[in-house]
């Protein structure tokens, strides 16, 4: 994994239950339900679930068995029924370390009970780590644990390859231009404002030269989130002089709401929000949870591309600069050759 673990067995082909974005991430990979037997995380009967804006899961969940029995919860008799090899968890890391568990399971309260099972637990750590980090690690597992060849992993590493040049040229214009990025998540009196550096589409983005906005967190939780006040009466929060933004990145998980935001005219629309750039309708969706392939890249960057391009700076010029450490990843032709 991406924590530098190893495992082996004596069979080629494992059992494996896993995260619904683990499982869909390997069903692209060329992982099928002879080996993906079953998944946790969500309901993907659910259609609400299987979708964050125009991103949907597409794998074969039909065939695998969904063990949850709450949000969080695992019923541990179907576990033990589908005598899974291993489980493969997403988890996240802030601090470089899964020490101790800080897969999502950890969430259900039944740690000491499925560590009873004697499973392999496998943790892959996406918090902290660019999106292109995430999908190389879960192509290596791919490779490692199934025989099966998805050609079409090859062609979209090829896609992904074209389309992170040009994204890569179109955030070098921002950058002149002195167009800014923000990303949050809207409540009806709270805006949470995302940190770049604790996502991993944000850190794709960044890593591939967007200009970025940086918030500093307060979320109890540690990391992720800065809490920022919004009066839904009158629409105005202190985001807009704290982080002067010309494009709005928004949390596609509830994408229905924050249309309704950006549409005065929507009967859902209750926040009222008002800022130079939602107003100008300079928005894009930020699939904060989502899937880790070549495929889904190419979708993330292919959505964000149109409204990067047509969006022009509304707010005041700034200095912009990156953090010490962070000039990013070399994705130059010679230097992109994921999982070859």
């Amino acid at each position: 994994d991406n924590l530098g673990n190893t495992w082996s067995g004596s069979g080629n082909k494992p059992k494996i239950l896993c995260h619904v974005d683990i499982c869909e991430s390997l069903w692209h990979m060329g992982v099928r339900t002879d080996q993906l037997v079953g998944y946790f995380g969500g309901d993907m009967s659910d259609v609400t679930q299987r979708c964050h804006g125009t991103l949907c899961m597409t794998a074969n969940f039909n065939g695998m068995t969904n063990v949850n029995t709450a949000r969080y919860t695992v019923d541990l008799g179907t576990i033990v029924t589908l005598n899974p090899d291993i489980i493969i968890d997403q988890a996240y890391c802030y601090w470089g370390t899964c020490d101790p568990y800080k897969g999502l399971l950890s969430y259900s309260g039944q740690m000491d009970d499925l560590k009873a099972l004697g499973i392999p637990m496998v943790q892959i750590n996406v918090g902290g780590v660019g999106y292109i980090e995430v999908v190389e690690t879960i192509q290596q597992i791919a490779n490692g644990i199934s025989s099966g060849i998805n050609f079409d992993v090859l062609k979209n590493c090829e896609y992904l390859s074209d389309e992170m040049r040009r994204f890569s040229a179109l955030a070098k214009r921002m950058w002149a231009k002195n167009v800014k990025v923000t990303t949050a998540s809207f409540s009806a009196s709270t805006i949470y404002a995302a940190e770049p550096k604790d996502d991993a589409i944000l850190i794709m983005l960044e890593e591939l030269g967007v200009p970025m906005t940086h918030v500093n967190p307060n979320d109890p939780r540690g990391g992720y989130w800065e809490y920022i006040s919004l009066n839904a009466s009158t629409g105005i929060s202190p985001i807009s002089s704290m982080y002067p933004t010309d494009i709005w990145l928004y949390d596609a998980r509830s994408e229905h709401r924050h249309l309704a935001e950006a549409d005065p005219t929507s009967p859902d629309h209750s926040y009222n929000f008002t800022d130079p750039a939602w107003d100008a309708g300079q928005i894009a969706p930020w699939p904060i949870d989502t899937a880790w392939t070549y495929q889904h890249a190419v979708s993330i960057l292919t959505t964000l591309r149109k409204t990067f391009e047509t969006s022009i700076r509304v707010t005041d010029k700034v200095t912009c600069t990156l953090r010490a450490g962070e000039s990013g990843r070399d994705y130059s032709v010679t230097q992109f050759n994921h999982s070859g």
